[in-house]
């Protein structure tokens, strides 16, 4: 299991609310008028591609670690079934024999 991060710039939670603010400030400056708005306008339209990016590489990230820990699961689980699966040798050599009588 993951352990969970205490640095506030990997939190999701925060990433999501920092979009929602730049796209709210993108959407009333694209709307009003006057002096000033247009670099709020543009700088909010920067931070919101830079959150979005930011998001989305944490996502790609977390995506990655949980398909490590399930790849490393299964392997476990395959190394216990074969730790207690009973030894298949003397059904193994009885069918090497018969294979080897029927090819004769």
């Amino acid at each position: 299991m993951r352990k969970k991060s205490n640095n506030p710039l990997n939190n999701t939670t925060l990433t999501i609310g920092g979009m929602v603010v730049a796209l709210g400030t993108l959407l009333y400056t694209g709307f009003v008028r006057g002096p000033g708005w247009k670099r709020t306008h543009i700088g909010a339209g920067v931070a919101l591609t830079g959150l979005s990016l930011w998001h989305a590489s944490q996502q790609a990230k977390y995506a990655r670690l949980d398909k490590q820990g399930a790849v490393r699961e299964l392997r476990e689980l395959r190394q216990k079934k074969k730790e207690n699966a009973p030894s298949d040798e003397p059904h193994n050599k009885a069918l090497r024999k018969t294979s080897r009588q029927s090819s004769a």
